[in-house]
């Protein structure tokens, strides 16, 4: 649904890794939309009610391993926040928003990688839960910080394969996780394809779907099931064993059987991450560029 297709097809001997025991920095900028609402809850019970999330974030992470996974930790370099209101809740998510925005400014990300590339948790230290609303807050913004990590969820095969080899990811991968606190159930697929392979940067397709409901729907029965459609395209460093950039996107609609009055757009998700060279430099679809680019500052 997305990509580049490279002319080279050459064969990878060695396979493909992914390897987060080394320092790395990211640029990531993601774009969530639910149409019904989600609720922001400030400090001072100031609320507001958003449709959308626009968040570009710059971190920089180093690894450590911890038994067959890695331990990262992320540190925010910076964070621009955006959402769309409900009407009469303009004001408000505004200073939501800028108090999120300092959470996020002084808080460490731990993200656990399988040894196959796959994220298996997301958490934030840094914000207090010393109450019941902060727990609420820092649930908010652990979901945030898990729709920007999700460009960067993506399974290596263990064997050595060649191009137009396709390999199945295990469990739900982020991409399919419904932004709730009460998780995400049900059935997934997603599959990735070595596309193309030049020299040391290898192209991988990603495609997949699923059936999917929050824990909440399971728990009180009420049989809303989300149909999700999505995949994306990356550019894997296999010298490195890095991802280079990758670009996401998936959307949710509810199922026929479950639909009801209103706009069936659940969820949808379209995000990308890039990698930043110790020139400042960040990777894109077509390789590094100076970053931000002339005309587009902030998410997008």
């Amino acid at each position: 649904m997305l990509g580049l297709i490279l002319l080279v097809t050459s064969a990878l001997a060695d396979g493909l890794a992914l390897d987060w025991n080394q320092p790395l920095r990211y640029r990531s900028e993601v774009q969530v939309l639910t149409p019904n609402g989600y609720l922001y809850k400030g400090r001072a019970n100031v609320e507001a009610r958003v449709t959308s999330h626009e968040l570009a974030v710059d971190l920089s992470c180093t690894g450590a391993p911890q038994g067959a996974s890695t331990a990262v930790i992320c540190a925010v370099d910076a964070v621009q926040l955006g959402a769309k209101a409900y009407p009469g809740d303009e004001a408000d998510t505004v200073l939501v928003l800028e108090e999120y925005r300092q959470w996020f400014a002084g808080s460490t990300w731990q993200i656990r990688f399988a040894a196959d590339g796959r994220v298996m948790d997301v958490d934030l230290e840094g914000v207090e839960k010393n109450d019941d609303r902060m727990a609420e807050i820092h649930e908010t913004l652990r979901q945030l910080a898990r729709r920007v990590v999700t460009p960067l969820d993506l399974s290596m095969p263990k064997k050595a394969v060649g191009v137009g080899a396709s390999w199945k990811q295990k469990g739900t991968p982020l991409l399919f996780q419904l932004m709730t606190t009460w998780g995400t159930a049900g059935g997934t697929v997603m599959r990735h394809r070595l596309e193309a392979q030049q020299g040391a940067v290898a192209q991988i397709g990603s495609e997949g779907r699923g059936n999917v409901a929050t824990g909440l729907d399971l728990e009180v029965g009420s049989g809303e099931t989300v149909n999700m459609i999505g995949g994306g395209v990356a550019r894997v460093d296999t010298a490195r064993s890095l991802i280079l950039w990758r670009q996401v996107g998936v959307s949710g609609e509810l199922t026929a059987s479950s639909l009801q009055p209103g706009d069936p757009a659940v969820y949808s998700l379209m995000g990308w991450a890039g990698l930043r060279n110790p020139d400042g430099t960040v990777e894109t679809e077509s390789g590094p560029r100076a970053w931000p680019p002339q005309g587009s500052p902030g998410p997008r």
